[in-house]
């Protein structure tokens, strides 16, 4: 029907079009339209259609646009954004006393922020007033009273600051452009249209009173004549029954329902709808279904994942057999949040444009984040986190400044956060390097580090101090100097990426701009210009741009599939048409009001479903030629729930299931290709890129190295020729045990650590690692048994004295700070003492367990010895030695035995542990743990070198020097069930240590061959995402 206040019984709507056209008046007309989507296409349509396909000025409008073109003529103002509304409601909630929200203490969450924004936008738009809110607020109870005021003095509070900087929400338009007096009103309105006689309005879905009030108001200007089809059957309340009131105020204003003849009858598909879908009327006669002649289909599927896949490949075949035109085609999700990644993976992977309708936040885009992470930088003091977050942006050029160099040098002197840590650390070690007082082996340099560090600093000016002041316009300069220097606009025209990300970032860094401006202007009318503010305030501004600003990469004009949801093709007509996700949840969506409306503002479960009804209702009337409905019948695992809508559409129709098994007859993509052609099926296509004899080479080595991987190049092993190239990592074929044990766990681990070097990345951190406290320990025992052996202290005789030496070397050890964390409160209550009492410490459970081993006939003689190893600071200086130890003619070994204690001429190892356990038999066995055989074996030699006699080992002990474990002290490898003597593991150890060192030499990097690999090798790897084990 068509709503008017012209005394015609009846009006062709087309025909007038078509004269205005033919007559090239067609300025006199104006149209209204529901969506700027509409507006797109209805321009186009109006275009093709004139003579020669050219015309005078099109005047399309949708009502927001024609409210603020109307008011316009009158007031001064610009139209609110997002950004700049979620700041003005900020600085209201801080202005207002609350009573309901008072329990955020002044810091209401980002999400409550926006719905109370949302909520009181709708009231504008509704004309709904803050006094409203109060005189209706009595009828509630206490906590809605409550929550009906706040939000009612935060919109008043809102509306002021929006007046006072002259920037309107929609609704704000509405309310000023009725206030203005009928001469006025018509005055303004042919200032904006000149011309207009006609006004023709289309498939609007509601209105609000405002705007039924406006259309009212126009229809009562002289010479304009207004008509808006209205779809409405009073007949079919379960369907239209939302609409009755908007009827309801259209009859109160004076407009009148006449027949528009050039749609008249309507089509019997259409008209069945309109009568019968959803129409639950008691005693109703129901109708037979109707037999749709295939034009009507089902897709059921398994998931979201291959109903988009199944969806796509339809497309495809519409395309190809039909010669389907794809911007014809469209695509909606009620919930598209559900779909649009999967959609836009799917869809490209097929080879298929699309124009995808998803609204994006700027804070989910790389090129404002990255502005905003350099700020935070400051704003964190250097915190080594946001300094690596920010160097991550590829989009901005900090080409002279190395995150990896800066991320080693944090983990390696303990930096977290501060300028001033930063610099003086830096400079200390670069300073310490000089003289090689740090290893050469730890892969950074602190120089360099040092240089990339003041390179940051330089690139982050002018933005010098977190505690400077700047006006708005001093922030805004330095900030778009900023940005310039960075070349992020450079980086974003040029990135030769993806070209949708390309546009998408783009669109992102304008509209950025672009809200940036709006908000300094806002603030600056606000505030002043010359007011000063720090730079966190500018960051939280930044912030809130970024969380609130919402932009559309722009749709291109007649191209690709489109891809959007139900409201946004109100109007529109496409060949094809998919709805898809119709699951309960989706289509209808669950009714969550919206706890912020109060009282009988709130919009109840039987509204909302109506309004989900009419929008399913209105989809189905978008197609001309082929209609497929889809739903997926789980998501992640979870069941999903077939939708009432389809079933109800079901009932009306006789639909078929499509079946998709055929679908699989075809290839649709070239990774579904070299899928196929993989699995050694037969393709007879092959994609011009694809380079098939690459691929069947890469298939045989697969199969080679499934039926024979030794001594196969792909199954880890690697030529002597390229060995070559790392003989320096092992030179004169000298390894250090735990390289021995790594390779010995598994060999492509010791491959990616110790030949390609990659390191799993680190974080820095201010506690003292195990490994330290250990080292720490080290360093006290040592020193200690120093003082003991010099002064020649009985330990079992005079405890008194051996107590006060080990906890004076402690203390000064611990004061001294020779290690770079400094030790926690509970760290050193175990070490020295907790409430101070020594005997409840670390220390004290050592010299006990000492004195009953001194009592034994073993003396500590020998400590820290050191062999293979340059540097000879902190060892034993009688028996270390500068060169390798051999152990075969084909292996040298290099490291420290922790303590060798001497009876006669027998000896024990000791070795020191924190929290390691004690290796097993098995271990010993299979070369797991070789330490304490092999520093048995070169300790003989160490031992005859340095006194001229033979000594035989006697123990091999692990230390247990955890404070709360119950092996505590000394733990024998040699008392195990497997019966083995000293010399037989020993022996044992040797051959294993010369077969891995072999292992090495000949490159044999194969992926750990153990039997519970998965235990032994692979369980806390940090190497699992670069290794291949979970593909064998």
């Amino acid at each position: 029907m068509i709503l008017t206040k012209e005394q015609d019984s009846k009006f062709n709507i087309s025909i007038t079009i078509d004269r205005l056209i033919n007559s090239g008046k067609l300025n006199e007309a104006v149209f209204l339209v529901p969506t700027n989507r509409k507006a797109r296409h209805l321009k186009k349509e109006l275009i093709s259609s004139a003579p020669g396909r050219s015309t005078g000025k099109i005047n399309i409008e949708t009502l927001s646009t024609l409210a603020a073109g109307i008011l316009s003529k009158t007031y001064n103002y610009k139209i609110l954004s997002d950004a700049a509304a979620s700041v003005f409601i900020k600085q209201a909630v801080n202005c207002v006393k609350l009573r309901y929200f008072r329990v955020y203490n002044g810091d209401i969450p980002y999400g409550t922020l926006d719905r109370i924004k949302n909520v009181i936008s709708e009231y504008k738009r509704h004309g709904i007033l803050p006094e409203n809110l109060r005189e209706t607020a009595g009828e509630l109870d206490t906590k809605e009273r409550q929550k009906a005021l706040d939000i009612a003095d935060i919109y008043e509070e809102y509306k002021k600051k929006c007046y006072a900087a002259k920037a309107f929400e929609i609704g704000d338009v509405y309310y000023e452009l009725l206030n203005l007096d009928d001469n006025n009103f018509e005055k303004n309105f042919r200032e904006y249209l000149p011309e207009a006689q006609f006004v023709f309005g289309d498939e609007f879905i509601d209105f609000t009173y405002p705007e039924i009030k406006i259309l009212s108001r126009i229809s009562n200007i002289k010479n304009v004549r207004l008509y808006i089809n209205f779809d409405y059957n009073k007949d079919n309340k379960f369907l239209f029954g939302h609409l009755d009131e908007h009827y309801s105020h259209f009859e109160r204003e004076g407009f009148v329902k006449i027949y528009d003849t050039s749609s008249f009858p309507e089509s019997g598909y259409k008209l069945k709808l309109k009568e019968n879908l959803f129409n639950f009327t008691p005693n109703k006669i129901k109708t037979s279904k109707t037999k749709t002649e295939g034009n009507i289909s089902i897709l059921k599927c398994d998931d979201r994942e291959t109903e988009a896949e199944t969806i796509s490949r339809v497309i495809k075949r519409l395309i190809k057999e039909k010669n389907a035109d794809p911007h014809r085609i469209c695509v909606v999700f009620n919930n598209i949040q559900n779909y649009s990644v999967t959609v836009r993976d799917v869809f490209r992977k097929n080879g298929l444009p699309i124009n995808l309708t998803d609204r994006f936040t700027l804070a989910n885009n790389n090129a404002v984040n990255g502005i905003i992470n350099f700020l935070e930088i400051i704003e964190s003091d250097f915190f080594y986190q946001n300094i690596l977050r920010a160097l991550s942006n590829s989009l901005l050029n900090t080409s002279g400044i190395s995150a990896a160099n800066l991320s080693k040098a944090a983990v390696e002197l303990k930096i977290i956060a501060g300028k001033t840590n930063w610099v003086s650390a830096l400079e200390q070690a670069a300073e310490a390097e000089k003289f090689s007082l740090y290893g050469d082996d730890n892969g950074v340099s602190f120089t360099q580090a040092k240089k990339d560090f003041e390179n940051l600093i330089d690139f982050l000016k002018p933005f010098e101090s977190l505690n400077r002041e700047y006006s708005i316009g001093e922030f805004d300069d330095c900030l778009k100097k900023f940005i310039y220097k960075s070349g992020l606009p450079f980086k974003i025209l040029s990135d030769g990426t993806d070209r949708n990300i390309r546009e998408e970032n783009i669109r992102a860094f304008e509209k950025f701009i672009e809200t940036l401006d709006e908000i300094f202007f806002l603030l600056s009318e606000e505030y002043g210009k010359d007011r000063k503010f720090k730079l966190n305030f500018f960051i939280e501004q930044l912030r809130t741009i970024a969380q609130w600003t919402r932009f559309n990469t722009k749709e291109k004009s007649g191209y690709g599939i489109t891809i959007t949801t139900p409201d946004e093709i109100r109007g529109l007509k496409f060949d094809y048409l998919f709805i898809g996700g119709l699951c309960e949840g989706d289509l209808p969506t669950r009714y969550n009001p919206e706890i912020f409306f109060s009282g009988k503002f709130k919009k109840g479960a039987r509204i909302h479903q109506l309004e989900e009804r009419y929008l399913f209702y209105k989809t189905l009337c978008a197609w001309e030629k082929q209609l497929y409905l889809s739903y997926p019948l789980s998501d992640n695992g979870r069941e999903l729930i077939k939708s009432t809508f389809l079933s109800e559409f079901e009932s009306l129709f006789e639909i078929e299931e499509a079946d998709i098994r055929n679908l699989d007859e075809f290839i649709y993509s070239e990774e579904e290709w070299l899928i196929n052609y993989g699995q050694d099926k037969k393709c007879d296509y092959n994609f011009s890129r694809t380079d098939t004899e690459k691929i069947a080479k890469a298939l045989k080595i697969e199969e080679a190295r499934r039926q024979n991987p030794d001594n196969f190049e792909y199954g880890g092993y690697i030529d002597a020729e390229t060995m070559d190239k790392y003989r320096d990592l092992h030179d004169e074929n000298v390894f250090s045990v735990s390289q021995l044990e790594t390779y010995a766990r598994c060999p492509f681990k010791y491959f990616i650590e110790r030949i390609l070097k990659v390191e799993p990345e680190s974080q820095p951190t201010e506690d003292v690692e195990s490994i330290e406290l250990g080292n720490l320990l080290h360093y006290i025992l040592f020193k200690f048994y120093l003082h003991v052996k010099k002064d020649n202290i009985d330990i079992a005789t005079d405890r008194e004295a051996a107590e006060n030496l080990l906890f004076s070397v402690a203390e000064e050890a611990i004061d001294s700070g020779i290690f770079r964390s400094p030790l926690s409160f509970f760290e050193k209550e175990i070490i020295l003492g907790i409430n101070n009492d020594r005997k409840q410490s670390i220390l004290n459970k050592f010299l006990e367990q000492e004195i009953v081993y001194a009592r034994e006939g073993f003396r500590p003689e020998y400590f820290e010895v050191s062999f293979g190893r340059k540097k000879l600071t902190d060892v034993d200086e009688e028996l270390s030695a500068v060169e390798a130890v051999e152990i075969t003619p084909n292996l040298k070994l290099k490291g420290k035995i922790d303590r060798i204690d001497l009876h006669e001429n027998s000896f024990d190892i000791i070795d020191y542990k924190t929290g390691i356990a004690k290796p097993s038999g098995s271990d010993l066995q299979k070369g797991l743990s070789l330490q304490l055989p092999l520093y048995a074996h070169i300790a003989s030699q160490l031992l005859k070198n340095y006194t001229g006699k033979d000594f035989t080992p006697h123990e091999l002990y692990i230390y247990t020097l955890k404070y709360n474990s119950n092996s505590f002290g000394k733990n024998s490898l040699t008392k195990s069930r497997d019966k083995t003597t000293i010399d037989d593991k020993i022996k044992n150890a040797i051959e294993k240590a010369e077969e891995f060192a072999d292992g090495i030499i000949k490159g044999r990097f194969h992926i750990s061959a153990h039997d519970n690999r998965e235990t032994i090798a692979c369980r806390f790897c940090s190497l699992s995402n670069v290794c291949r084990v979970k593909n064998n």
